[in-house]
């Protein structure tokens, strides 16, 4: 998959469920619960609502989509969008000022330096969580030559940007400037 392709506008829209049963379809016209309905900041309407993702090229040089955040849908408390990392290349150097994140590969695997100085190296494979505690450095990398890694993350942080904190590469992973930063940042 390239970086953008397969992916429709981001849009956030209510599920009117209608390819529901019709017990499920009178349930939608009836709700028994009308308090899901109420304001949320931003003006969203506090109900089930759709994100059709659109990729989005990062300051920490991986592809995310656009996915469940305060801007999409109002959330207060929570982000979720798909990673994508070519084969190849890596992200830049990062952590999340005050936000745990958490990520799981869907396809192909990452090598992720981590902690102080990018000093711990871990390699997730597809199947496996990686939770990051807030604020920890952390640097994504595919090695391979030819698969994509495809991952779903999630961060504590609604508003998706905020909490970025870009960072050094240090001397002892210098080898990584001959590896592409993904998107071209960096």
């Amino acid at each position: 998959m390239a970086q953008g392709q397969g992916f429709a506008s981001a849009t956030a829209e209510p599920d009117h469920a209608d390819h529901a049963d019709p017990a499920d379809r009178r349930e939608a016209e009836h709700p028994r619960d009308h308090a899901t309905t109420r304001e949320r900041p931003g003006g969203f309407r506090a109900s089930c609502m759709v994100v059709r993702p659109d990729a989005v090229n990062e300051d920490q040089g991986i592809t995310l989509t656009t996915g469940i955040s305060r801007e999409t849908v109002g959330s207060e408390a929570l982000c979720m969008r798909l990673m994508m990392l070519p084969p190849g290349t890596r992200g830049t150097p990062h952590s999340h000022r005050g936000h745990e994140s958490a990520i799981w590969v869907a396809m192909g695997e990452v090598e992720i330096w981590h902690g102080p100085g990018l000093c711990g190296r871990t390699v997730v494979h597809a199947g496996d969580f990686l939770y990051i505690p807030p604020g920890t450095p952390h640097l994504p990398v595919n090695r391979s030559e030819t698969k994509m890694m495809v991952a779903v993350m999630a961060r504590t942080d609604p508003a998706e940007r905020e909490s970025v904190v870009l960072c050094d590469l240090p001397p002892h992973l210098d080898g990584l400037f001959a590896v592409p930063v993904a998107n071209g940042a960096g």
